[in-house]
């Protein structure tokens, strides 16, 4: 089953930036937690889970679905 993440710092979020990413690991946090390096100085905070999603429910569907309603990656 397919667990996906949304999360972000105090600073991205009043930018309205998200990342949302996708873990096999049955601990969703452990995931984020691994993602907080020492390059950024602040906490990372979950905004949003989902778990048990079907195995067709990615990451990069989430990402393509969100540019067709016009949001813009950070990133590319």
């Amino acid at each position: 089953m397919t667990k996906l993440y949304a999360y972000t710092t105090d600073t991205y979020a009043k930018k309205n930036w998200i990342k949302i990413g996708q873990t096999t690991l049955d601990d969703i946090e452990t995931r984020v937690q691994q993602q907080d390096g020492t390059s950024n100085p602040e906490a990372l905070f979950t905004l949003q889970t989902w778990d048990n999603l079907p195995a067709h429910v990615t990451d990069i569907k989430v990402h393509r679905e969100l540019e067709s309603m016009g949001v813009k990656p950070t990133r590319i």
